[in-house]
């Protein structure tokens, strides 16, 4: 019988291979702070995407978002100048 390989904990985050990025799970934005499973606007782009985490890299000094795209289901990642508006659900009006 094999022997099962031990999981590190980093192992099991985005990018445990490059020890220089590190995950990040809010990002403010404006007066909001988005949090994984929030819906926001692109640039010049017509599609919503779904946050998934704010990834820095510290040896270049970068910070991206990465999402996933709610229409299509595919991941891109985007600069943080790129986001345009966070998609909040709308509130419910009482009835008289």
């Amino acid at each position: 019988m094999n022997k099962k390989k031990k999981i590190s904990e980093r192992s099991t985050e985005r990018h445990f291979a490059n020890p220089d990025i590190f995950i990040l799970y809010e990002l403010e934005f404006k007066k909001d702070i988005i949090k994984p499973g929030d819906k926001f606007k692109i640039k010049h782009d017509r599609a919503t995407y779904k946050f998934q985490c704010l990834a820095h890299n510290t040896k270049l000094d970068k910070m991206w978002v990465e999402a996933m795209c709610v229409e299509t289901g595919e991941f891109r990642s985007f600069w943080i100048d790129k986001i345009t508006t966070v998609i909040r659900p709308k509130k419910k009006r009482a009835t008289v």
